[in-house]
């Protein structure tokens, strides 16, 4: 989850996409690593808060439907 939000902030093999790289960041933040937690919090200084919103929908979509509890 952490080097596809690289691919996608970075634009490495993918389109560079702040709400993509956002949404894989939380997502790896959330399954505990710190370092997602830390590109994610910097990713959203250059953020609008919409598309904070839209990464954070994306996550929470992407964890109900792929993430088993």
């Amino acid at each position: 989850m952490f080097t596809i939000g690289t691919f996608f902030e970075k634009g490495r093999g993918l389109p560079q996409d702040p709400v993509q790289a956002h949404q894989w960041y939380n997502l790896a933040a959330a399954n505990g690593l710190e370092e997602g937690a830390k590109r994610r919090d910097r990713l959203v200084l250059g953020m609008t808060a919409k598309e904070i919103a839209q990464a954070q929908l994306q996550a929470r979509d992407w964890k109900a439907t792929y993430q088993e509890d």
